[in-house]
């Protein structure tokens, strides 16, 4: 065997793999986790804070079992006991605002009326529009007031010391505006409420019902069982009138009821529903119902107004085709939900019709951009952007299964829906074409059956989930993350509001919960590793490298190893006694393992905190075998085992110091790869090797790209092909240039051709040289120059050229870098011009037919500095029409109308 010159290494880091645990060897986590940030400690769970109203209670909430929140941070919640619609209205996360009105006359001159829509009170503040020091030198004038009008009705009733009839009906709330109001009140603006004055009451909590809404029936507005609710960017409030079959659609905060959606009793048509259960709005008003009794989804297009049903079974795929190379015309098929990748032959001559057909390249991708870079390794076109054709579809080959009782959603900020089968332990995801991307299964993290009662999404993407027992968090990269709360009971309803908090309604309790991410850390962890192979008989592992940040005050990382000849199972690891581990080094970056030869490596780390803070430890690096210093010493000094391990653990202390320095040494040759150049500076240092400089504002990766292409940037310099690519490289972008020479019309003669004796080639004036015969003349004027016709002809295109580039790409930063780039890189003799190109046929204006043609869409008349009538713009006849024409109002020049 020969002897071994060099280190090899374990690297361990959220890096090296498909998801954070592969590529920190994760063999058990006890209170500590894994994640892009590295290995820490577990945060604890949040514990719920009770949504109460200003007397302590939950407003009367009974069978609460949907929930939503607008975007000003109210929250609705259906009871379906009741059969009423809640709000409440959390004001100390409002900016509370308020009507201020200034009387034109009389003893109340000086003072300022102050209605709060929100506490829905009039207030009076005295004394010459003085903002109040504190709530005592308020007056309250009336309680429950509903609506502006009643609060200007109240006003003047007020100052006339008159007693004001207002009505408490909210369903008929007060229109009536005396003409007395105008005179009398002078001026009405809106302003921010003081924030120091929240001894009034309003920033406590309200929970009230829905005005004119509710009430059990099957009349509109009536419920009989509302379930989910949901509110679209645009207002609109969706409820699922479950036992009456029926979507209303109501306007907020007007509470105009728009439309309802089904016949008022079960129907399976689209459009029909049967125990619409919950309801969801992504973000271009395209809604999702929960269609519980006919086991499927049912989506409402927006824009089309009509409505999609969803059974689940339809998986989706992203095709790849190849363009060009070896494998021009393979396809290759990525389904998310199997998470696999495939290959379909264009030897087939047909699509597949059966698994059988096809060649299954991985069953391990887990991302899109996966799948691409391991196509793209596949094809040996690593970096490549124009080698691959992309589209999505349904999948042919297979089908999912169908839902057997959808009843809650959640929807992601990319569209994506989340649907929970009470039927069925995992959530299957959807994306906005209703084909399955995704199915999110929790047996290994619960035993036994998972009923999951509600679903949400957090402020930072995680899939929450509720059951009986509490509140499960679950990253979808890579899976259970632990309970986020110490909440318990049975949870029917979960949303998320404007501040990334959850919000839980509680069906056995009637209670409204908030819980807030979790801000504390455990104060004890334990992380232990798989077995690291040496593949080396006794090896004596070296060293660990700990890269972190830092170790915050009251925190700490302690270190263990373990090593063994034979590899051990996870139970017996489990079963070893703390003297069994060793070396055991605290808050250190660089320790020498102490463990006996042995050809596997565990790992154990214990993390300690102080509760508010973790420390992270964000790499590992395992080096083996050993080769200290102590083999640079004459063998004598390793003759004594006691000496040899003392010497080389002293050594140890010196190779600390300068291993820093070797490894820079080593790995000086990634200092010449512009791929393995750490940061700019040392990439610019590079550049100059080659006379490359860098603008500064490219990108660090297209810095990178342009170093990479220098040899074949300097062999086309000073061409076209060569200033296109610089170009393309620079800035992402395709351009034409055409060199001005080409637009010479010259005439060209063969054998068969011949000229007559009258026929020119050219004259003087072509360039439009003056011509002075017998009879013409220019007074005193002298003509300056020598022009030469015949060698003026070869001149006049010459040493120009044009660079075409679309105007879309072309905004005023880029152009100003790609002029000042075309500059350096042209000829030094050479002329150019930079044209924008629209997308307008104007040939002769930014147009040559057959080089840089693009036709668009007919322009809108349009005459100011922007637009000349003739050049680059028309007049048209209007949006119904296809083809442009000239109209005067609702009539024709030349047919119906005369100029």
């Amino acid at each position: 065997m020969s002897e071994i010159t060099s280190p090899t290494y374990y690297i361990l880091d959220s890096k090296q793999a498909y998801n954070f645990e592969d590529g920190w060897r994760v063999q058990s986590l006890e209170r500590s986790k894994v994640s892009s940030e590295g290995l820490q400690l577990l945060l604890l769970p949040s514990p719920p804070i009770p949504l109460k109203d200003a007397e302590g209670t939950f407003g009367g909430l009974t069978n609460p079992t949907g929930v939503a929140v607008d975007a000003q941070g109210v929250i609705y919640i259906a009871d379906a006991a009741k059969h009423q619609i809640f709000r409440l209205t959390r004001r100390d996360k409002l900016q509370i605002w308020a009507k201020f009105f200034r009387i034109n006359q009389g003893p109340f001159q000086s003072d300022h009326f102050v209605y709060i829509p929100t506490a829905k009170r009039l207030e009076r503040w005295q004394g010459s529009g003085q903002v109040p020091a504190s709530f005592n030198e308020v007056e309250v004038i009336k309680e429950r007031v509903f609506d502006e009008i009643q609060a200007r009705k109240i006003i003047l009733c007020y100052i006339q010391t008159q007693e004001p009839e207002i009505t408490t009906n909210l369903c008929n709330p007060v229109t009536e505006e005396r003409e007395l109001d105008k005179e009398t009140i002078a001026e009405a603006w809106e302003a921010p409420y003081p924030e120091h004055l929240p001894a009034g009451e309003i920033c406590k909590s309200s929970i009230d019902y829905l005005p004119c809404v509710g009430g059990f029936g099957n009349a509109p507005r009536k419920f009989n069982e509302p379930r989910g609710l949901a509110i679209s960017p645009k207002g609109n409030f969706y409820v699922a009138d479950s036992q009456n079959h029926r979507i209303q659609v109501f306007s907020l905060p007007s509470l105009v009821l728009k439309a309802i959606w089904g016949r008022g009793n079960a129907g399976s048509n689209p459009g029909e529903f049967n125990e619409p259960w919950d309801v969801v709005v992504d973000s271009e008003e395209n809604v999702y119902i929960a269609d519980k009794g006919n086991h499927h989804l049912q989506k409402y297009d927006y824009n089309r107004h009509s409505f999609i049903v969803f059974d689940g079974t339809n998986l989706r795929a992203d095709f790849f085709q190849v363009l060009y190379g070896n494998l021009q015309g393979e396809r290759f098929v990525f389904i998310p939900a199997r998470q696999r990748l495939e290959k379909w032959s264009r030897s087939l001559g047909h699509n597949p019709t059966s698994l059988s057909e096809v060649t299954a390249v991985s069953n391990q991708i887990h991302t899109l951009e996966a799948a691409r870079q391991l196509i793209l390794e596949i094809l040996n076109a690593k970096g490549a952007t124009d080698i691959l054709v992309e589209w999505s579809s349904d999948y042919p080959l297979e089908s999912d299964v169908e839902f057997e009782c959808p009843t809650h959603l959640a929807i992601d900020t990319q569209g994506n829906i989340y649907v929970v089968d009470s039927s069925k332990n995992y959530v299957k995801v959807l994306d906005k074409e209703g084909r399955v991307i995704k199915q999110i299964s929790f047996v290994s993290e619960f035993v036994g059956e998972f009923p999951i009662t509600a679903v949400t999404l957090d402020g930072d993407g995680n899939l929450v989930l509720a059951n009986s027992k509490g509140l499960y968090r679950f990253d979808l990269s890579k899976g259970y993350q632990g309970c986020c709360s110490t909440k318990k009971g049975f949870c029917s309803g979960l949303t998320t509001d404007i501040n990334g908090d959850i919000i839980v309604i509680d069906n056995d309790s009637g209670e409204v919960n908030l819980i807030p991410p979790p801000s504390k850390f455990e104060s004890q962890g334990k992380y232990l590793s798989q077995p690291l192979d040496s593949n080396i008989y006794r090896c004596q592992w070296h060293k660990i490298l700990v890269k972190t940040d830092s170790i915050p005050i009251g925190t700490s990382i302690k270190i263990w190893t373990y090593t063994s000849e034979n590899e051990l199972t996870s139970t017996d690891i489990q079963a070893l006694q703390p003297e069994d581990w060793h070396t055991g080094q605290l808050n250190v970056k660089d320790l020498l393992i102490l463990s006996p030869p042995g050809r596997f490596l565990w790992l154990k780390i214990e993390l300690a905190g102080n509760g508010t803070d973790t420390s992270t430890i964000k790499q590992l690096k395992v080096y083996f075998p050993r080769l200290s210093y102590l083999k640079y010493l004459p063998a004598v000094y390793q003759s004594d085992p006691i000496s040899k391990d003392f010497l080389e653990r002293f050594l140890s202390i010196f190779e600390t110091v300068l291993s820093s320095v070797e490894n820079k040494i080593d790995r000086i040759a990634e200092y010449f790869d512009p791929d393995g150049v750490p940061d700019r500076e040392f990439l610019e240092w590079l550049a100059s090797w080659v006379d490359m400089k860098f603008y500064q504002g490219w990108s660090l990766e297209t810095c990178r790209r342009l170093l990479r292409h220098a040899p074949e940037l300097y062999r086309q310099r000073g061409t076209v092909a060569g200033l296109k690519l610089i170009i393309s490289l620079a800035f992402g972008v395709e351009v034409e240039i055409l060199e001005h020479f080409r637009l010479r019309r010259w005439l060209f003669l063969n054998s068969q051709s011949s000229l007559t004796v009258g026929a020119v080639l050219w004259g003087n004036q072509i360039l439009n040289y003056p011509n002075l015969g017998e009879n013409s003349h220019l007074g005193n004027l002298t003509v300056q120059g020598s022009p030469e016709p015949i060698a003026d002809m070869f001149s006049a295109f010459a040493h120009r050229f044009t660079v075409f580039i679309l105007a879309a790409q072309s905004r005023s930063e880029t152009e100003t870098q790609i002029r000042a780039l075309i500059e350096a890189e042209k000829p030094s003799h050479t002329q150019y011009a930079l044209q924008k190109v629209e997308p307008r046929f104007r040939v002769g204006v930014q147009s040559t037919l057959g080089f840089n043609t693009m036709v668009g869409a007919y322009p809108h008349l349009v005459l100011n500095h922007c637009s000349t009538l003739g050049y680059d713009a028309v007049l048209n006849s209007g949006s119904e029409s296809k083809t442009p024409g000239l109209r005067i109002g609702q009539k024709r020049v030349g047919v119906t109308s005369k100029l």
